[in-house]
């Protein structure tokens, strides 16, 4: 008895330790007069769906300890192992349709972009049909994945675009929405300068995570990241007295734990020639790492699913409170 006890002790913590983790959730609401959507007719468009998952984690570094001294540059690429796009594209359709149902149950219908293009001012926009996983977007570290049997119309995203208000107003006030998710699966840290001739350094551990933003260092033109967001999005616009917008944002990452090994550190560091000589003042230095981060696909399906569904739930909910 005291055997099979023991045993049954020991099943539970390991049990335990192996079980997927997702941490809170940590949401906030921005836009404003909410309780107008109420007032338009129960139609939305979904002008975006996009799923943005990283599959590879690519930093750089670069130092130079003086005028005198050679270069250091240092490159580190992480690849997310055992996951594949038609995996992540299952996981998209499946948030879409949970997404349109809940809308549907709520008494929307979805317009469709063949009828969003019968106005005129949509006619001539581009259609990005969805279900073909894309990794050579404008942030070729995730891969983007748009849902299948969804036709995107590209135009109108913007900075200045208050999240699809012109686009509503030229469909007469017709609701328009938008989701970005962002899944990165790592994190790292450049250190740039160091002792005499210069240290490049890069470091690197595993972060499964749903973000709120990331910027995405781009080589070449560091000044430029892409920004990849999380937001869901509703834009109503009819009139200057009937309209609103909502978004529901994330104040901080949903963490993933106990998927991948987040303890185990990656580095690359690369030290500059500090020699006075015409070679070691006007030579770079260099050094690269490319490794491969372990995934169980299930565990990580799991994972990710229960963080994208929680957020996205809070953010419908939050958004149809406003219409009762």
């Amino acid at each position: 008895m005291k055997t099979i006890l023991t045993s049954l002790i020991v099943l539970s913590i390991v049990n335990l330790c192996s079980a997927q983790s997702v941490g809170k959730l940590d949401y906030k609401t921005e836009g404003f007069t909410q309780k107008k959507f109420s007032h338009p007719e129960k139609k939305i468009f979904i002008q975006h769906f996009i799923v943005n998952y990283q599959t590879v984690m690519v930093s750089y570094a670069k130092a130079r300890g003086g005028n005198s001294y050679g270069e250091a540059e240092a490159g580190l690429a992480l690849g997310l192992d055992g996951i594949t796009s038609e995996q992540l594209q299952k996981m998209t359709d499946r948030y879409y349709t949970d997404f349109v149902s809940q809308l549907e149950s709520a008494g929307f219908s979805i317009l469709t972009v063949d009828e969003v293009q019968k106005h005129e001012h949509f006619a001539d926009w581009g259609q990005l049909k969805g279900g073909t996983p894309n990794q050579d977007g404008t942030a070729t570290e995730y891969l983007t994945t748009i849902p299948s049997n969804f036709v995107q119309l590209d135009g109108g995203a913007g900075q200045f675009n208050l999240a699809g208000q012109p686009e509503s107003n030229k469909l007469g006030g017709i609701i328009v929405a938008r989701v970005y998710i962002t899944v990165p699966f790592a994190e790292s840290q450049s250190i740039e300068g160091g002792p005499v001739g210069g240290v490049a350094k890069i470091t690197a551990k595993a972060d499964l995570r749903v973000s709120p933003l990331e910027s995405i260092p781009q080589q070449g033109d560091f000044k430029k990241p892409t920004l990849l967001t999380t937001n869901v999005s509703f834009a109503y616009k009819e009139s200057l007295k009937w309209q609103a917008l909502f978004n529901g944002k994330l104040k901080k990452p949903i963490e993933i734990e106990n998927v991948l090994d987040e303890d185990k550190k990656y580095k690359a560091t690369s030290v500059a020639n500090s020699g006075t000589d015409f070679m070691s003042r006007y030579s770079t230095s260099y050094s690269d790492n490319v490794a491969l981060v372990a995934c169980d696909p299930q565990k990580y399906e799991k994972g990710v699913n229960e963080a994208v569904s929680s957020y996205l739930d809070t953010a419908l909910d939050e958004f149809l409170s406003f219409l009762k």
